[in-house]
């Protein structure tokens, strides 16, 4: 990450006009790491290739991917690889993930992936749909890129299905900000003088940390 470059450096996902979010770019690039996207497609404007080079195997991010057709990018029946067809679907803008747990986190509907006419290095069939997702929305923190003065420090339940799928495992038992409301924890006695229990109706064996202040 460049030193020099007009990052805000806030961790409350929202920065000024001008400044690029820290937090949200570095997500987006650990979602890269864990396996979001593959460093192996390519096209050359003439040929498309998706496969590691050398042994010629994909990653496990390519088995969900399928054209608008149903043809799975992997099928060679379809597609060589490297081929002409490769890069036809690498700058169709008709590409989709067809994960189960990813599909259906997007309400049974396959979500599209990023394959504009123009094959981009480093962005083409590796993220979201820029149209599909655009900014603001909670499923945008990967899309192909983001512009100042906004902030996404949530990879959205789309992406986190789509880790699923590819083989991680997502803490079911997390909390979010959201699922903390009045009628989802018991506290008692109230008021206290020495000690007081406080129960959550959602499980898990998370950490939790509560501040309490005397009013």
């Amino acid at each position: 990450f460049s030193s020099t470059f007009s990052w805000y450096y806030g961790t409350d996902a929202n920065p000024p006009g001008g400044q690029f979010d820290f937090v949200s770019v570095v997500l987006h690039e650990i979602g890269h790491g864990l396996g979001f996207g593959t460093s192996f497609r390519t096209t050359d404007g003439t040929t498309g290739q998706i496969r590691e080079p050398s042994n010629m195997i994909p990653t496990v991010y390519d088995l969900f991917i399928e054209n608008g057709a149903g043809q799975a990018l992997l099928d060679t029946n379809f597609f060589a690889d490297p081929s002409t067809d490769l890069h036809t679907q690498l700058t169709g803008g008709d590409l989709f993930n067809n994960g189960d747990i990813t599909t259906g986190q997007n309400s049974g509907v396959m979500p599209k992936m990023y394959a504009p006419g123009s094959f981009q290095p480093g962005s083409s069939y590796s993220h979201w749909d820029a149209d599909t997702f655009p900014v603001g929305t909670i499923n945008s923190l990967m899309r192909p890129s983001i512009g100042s003065g906004v902030g996404n420090h949530n990879p959205g339940p789309i992406t986190l299905g789509l880790f699923e799928d590819m083989g991680w495992s997502i803490c079911g038992g997390s909390l979010t900000v959201e699922e903390f409301t009045a009628d989802s924890v018991e506290i008692s006695p109230n008021p206290f003088a020495s000690s007081i229990s406080i129960k959550l109706s959602i499980g898990g064996n998370d950490d939790y940390t509560v501040n309490l202040f005397d009013i």
